[in-house]
């Protein structure tokens, strides 16, 4: 992985992340605890109401967070749609 300013690349992330769900997802860094490897997360509220997490590597393959931003580009819709709503849809968020 070249030398990647980990600040920026979430400032990156959440920028392209609002402009697809406003509001609806927060970009945060964590540090692998075996590795020290960084890993981009993506948490949002899934059809229950839990948070749940998506996420992605910075490793040595990692190049930039479009891969990443693209996980949520899918599900924008789901993403924006109101609680009752996503619980009542039987369907693959990506799908909505």
């Amino acid at each position: 992985m070249a030398k990647v300013n980990i600040a920026n690349e979430i400032k990156i992330a959440q920028d392209a992340v609002d402009n697809i769900a406003p509001g609806k997802v927060i970009v945060s860094v964590e540090k692998d605890a075996d590795t020290g490897t960084p890993i981009l997360c993506g948490t949002y509220e899934y059809s229950d109401g839990t948070p749940t997490v998506w996420t992605e590597r910075m490793d040595r393959y990692y190049t930039d967070s479009d891969l990443f931003v693209y996980f949520f580009k899918q599900r924008a819709k789901w993403l924006m749609a109101s609680l009752p709503e996503k619980a009542a849809f039987d369907g693959h968020p990506a799908t909505y």
